[in-house]
């Protein structure tokens, strides 16, 4: 066997007569254990045929999922979201539903600074233009449904969401992907 097909770990101080210990792992047999995960949580084998149709459930964490297996499936994989409502978040709701969310997993977490909480507009309920992370002491600009407008992100600053410099537009398209639209002088205007 190669030894470059071999991840050597050490382990120190597993008693009083071994200081180091070797534990050799293929890549063969860690691929098979990755996989062995993913299967877990694969969705043939977490979800009946009803559990599968495709129809939109709103998710507490304010984001829409194609089926209720989709939500299980975000269980498996660590995340504890709950069906809020059978039908996709309205926008009104996704920046509430997602505060609230992350605000409950920040109280069950020791470090709750590692997460990150959106902040809402108070009078239609969409996401503030300016979002921050505290711990990392990044900001950036988003869309009214959340989505980061790129190069606004800036670290120890508030970035300025309303003008976007012609050099950052370059020769894109005005119209952006997200359906935004940029007018002539720089401002971002929802569709």
């Amino acid at each position: 066997m190669s030894i470059c097909l071999l991840l050597i770990h050490f382990l120190i101080g597993l008693d009083s007569t071994r200081t180091n210990a070797f534990a050799f792992t293929t890549i063969a047999q860690l691929k098979s254990q990755r996989s062995q995960g993913e299967e877990e949580c694969f969705m043939q084998k977490l979800c009946n045929y009803e559990e599968m149709n495709v129809e939109p459930i709103c998710g507490s964490d304010g984001k829409t999922y194609n089926s209720y297996c989709e939500v299980k499936r975000a269980i498996c994989h660590g995340n504890p979201v709950k069906k809020q409502f059978s039908g996709p978040c309205p926008e009104n709701l996704r920046c509430q539903l997602e505060r609230a969310y992350q605000l409950k997993l920040a109280g069950e977490k020791m470090n709750s600074s590692d997460v990150y909480v959106p902040e809402c507009n108070a009078t239609d309920g969409s996401y503030a233009t300016i979002q921050c992370h505290r711990s990392t002491g990044y900001c950036w600009c988003v869309t009214r449904i959340g989505r980061p407008l790129p190069s606004t992100s800036k670290r120890y600053g508030i970035p300025n969401c309303h003008i976007l410099q012609k050099t950052k537009i370059g020769r894109r398209s005005h119209r952006k992907s997200n359906g935004d639209a940029v007018s002539s002088n720089g401002m971002i205007h929802e569709l």
